[in-house]
């Protein structure tokens, strides 16, 4: 039976840390670590956690300067003793089953390296919703096996608190990219890093919740931006891929983030991305219709 390294990256996450610890100690898979690492909090993290680390065997607990994300998710890789490392955030949950079903399926295949599922969405106000939906046999096979091409290309999204990964796949590819700290998006550069070495498997059901916050670094999205910039930069260098390939993952990139921004009444910030898009790839035409319509739109607006 595979022992699970659960990592916890916490920053000045007191108000919910309690709840993720919480939801890792009532798994029903009982062979596991949880490694906490304290990345540098100035808030309440070590009291939220007290009680938790009084005579319990499957917590450990460090603590170290400020690093980010990667940074600290990497501490708790180089801790990990298990077979398998699952990643949750501070602020987000997990099902009771969570382990259990994953590790049955990663046990399944031994080519899998890295298992996924659904997950819920919910806020700060607790109302909870599927974040994805449930897939048929046909849109399975777009998350599971050889599925690199679906995530560099953004069919397809990837939640880090829904991943287990196996650790020889981690010693193989490599950590998080701890450049990667200032922008965001390292989780997407490692999972393509294994995917594109390794099998994937998607349990289809949501075993995991990830909460929506407004103060979330998720909803920095010009950070994010230039994360997915670097992302696409580097994979494509790494592997060789066509320079025709990156242009079109990157104008599809901004004009996801154009109806982002519209969606939010961010109209300027809106037609800078879709102007990006356009210059990524001259010929996606799809950029250029995408371009007219909110053209027409804000000019409906302005009169």
């Amino acid at each position: 039976m595979n022992k699970v390294s659960v990592v916890l990256p916490t920053y000045n996450c007191g108000t919910y840390v309690g709840v993720a610890v919480e939801s890792v100690l009532q798994q029903t898979y009982s062979n596991y670590e949880l490694i906490i690492v304290n990345d540098g909090s100035t808030d309440e993290t070590d009291q939220a956690l007290a009680p938790y680390l009084c005579n319990n065997g499957h917590i450990r607990y460090i603590k170290q300067g400020n690093k980010g994300h990667a940074g600290a998710r990497n501490t708790g890789i180089r801790a990990a003793t298990g077979d398998v490392i699952a990643f949750i955030d501070s602020d987000d949950k997990w099902l009771p089953e969570k382990l259990g079903e994953q590790v049955q399926a990663m046990e399944e295949d031994p080519e899998v390296g890295l298992v996924h599922c659904n997950v819920y969405g919910f806020g700060e106000n607790q109302e909870v919703q599927v974040r994805g939906p449930l897939l048929t046999q046909e849109q399975l096979q777009g998350y599971s096996g050889y599925i690199f091409d679906n995530l560099y290309f953004r069919k397809i999204i990837i939640t880090t608190t829904t991943v287990m990964i196996r650790k020889s796949c981690i010693d193989d590819v490599g950590m998080f990219d701890e450049n990667m700290t200032r922008y965001g998006s390292e989780d997407r550069e490692l999972f393509l890093r294994i995917l594109w070495k390794y099998k994937a498997r998607y349990v289809n059901k949501p075993l995991a919740m990830y909460r929506n916050r407004s103060d979330s670094e998720g909803q920095n999205y010009e950070r994010m931006i230039k994360g997915q910039e670097y992302v696409y930069e580097k994979i494509t260098s790494l592997y060789g891929l066509p320079q025709s390939s990156k242009r079109a993952v990157m104008s599809k990139m901004y004009q996801e983030w154009a109806r982002e921004f519209y969606a939010k009444g961010r109209f300027a910030d809106g037609l800078t991305n879709q102007v990006k898009a356009i210059r990524a790839n001259p010929i996606d035409m799809n950029a250029y219709f995408a371009l007219k319509r909110y053209a027409r739109f804000l000019f409906s607006r302005a009169t």
